[in-house]
């Protein structure tokens, strides 16, 4: 990386969203981009210049809208030619089956072999389930974890899994004060997207995390049926641990 790319800190203090520069040594130009965090590229065929555009959800006064914003060229070439390289890595990090700082080298090769497999053939599975939907029943949100489930209760024999009821003791209560909605940060999160900043005043006591519940948007029912597990674990290992006020 150039030397005057490594004031990165400093830079994004002072650069807008869209914002770029970039340096050109020899054959090869680096470019830094301001997106919702800084992005560094470096490419032997681009112009440091060239830029075209894309589209982001920005916040203004009158809440959350579409905007366009500017982007180098390099970072619309990647994001188009990248392949299914980042994509892979996005999946297999996701739920990794082995911590390397605890197993041997070759229970870490093992391991991340058994992971690329099970994500290959998630993406088998969803190709398949795209082409041919009357052949399959699944829930509105089906992921890389209910596939995993679904591949061990297959493997094992067995019909379902045994699994925690989530609606016992939970009931909505009333906060003092507004709260962000969990489920909201948690969607919004999972689908690559700004955080919403969904205020509510409903809680769970039991799950102790504030959940909308209105005509229009039910969070609450959601976070408690089985299609809301994947926003329960992000929100359990990413939230912090804090309790409710009553």
């Amino acid at each position: 990386m150039p030397t005057s790319f490594k004031d990165v800190k400093e830079w994004e203090k002072v650069a807008g969203r869209g914002d770029f520069r970039w340096h050109r040594d020899d054959e090869f130009v680096a470019v830094q981009w301001k997106d919702c965090k800084t992005v560094t590229v470096i490419s032997p065929v681009h112009k440091g210049s060239d830029v075209t555009s894309c589209e982001r959800t920005l916040q203004n006064r009158n809440g959350w809208k579409k905007s366009k914003v500017k982007q180098p060229s390099v970072i619309h070439a990647y994001n188009y030619g990248m392949g299914g390289v980042d994509k892979s890595d996005q999946l297999l990090n996701k739920y990794s089956s082995y911590i390397r700082s605890q197993f041997h080298w070759w229970r870490v090769l093992l391991c991340h072999g058994l992971d690329i497999m099970v994500v290959n053939a998630l993406l088998i599975f969803q190709d398949f389930a795209q082409k041919f939907p009357e052949h399959f029943h699944l829930p509105s949100r089906f992921g890389q974890l209910e596939f995993r489930e679904s591949l061990v209760t297959s493997l094992l024999g067995i019909e379902h899994m045994k699994s925690h009821s989530h609606t016992v003791n939970c009931v909505p209560d009333f906060l003092p004060k507004r709260l962000n909605c969990c489920y909201c940060a948690a969607v919004a999160h999972l689908d690559a997207q700004l955080h919403p900043h969904v205020k509510t005043s409903v809680c769970c006591r039991h799950c102790q995390v504030p959940l909308c519940l209105t005509e229009k948007r039910n969070c609450f029912a959601k976070w408690h049926s089985p299609e809301g597990s994947e926003a329960r674990d992000w929100s359990t290992q990413n939230s912090r641990k804090r309790k409710l006020p009553n």
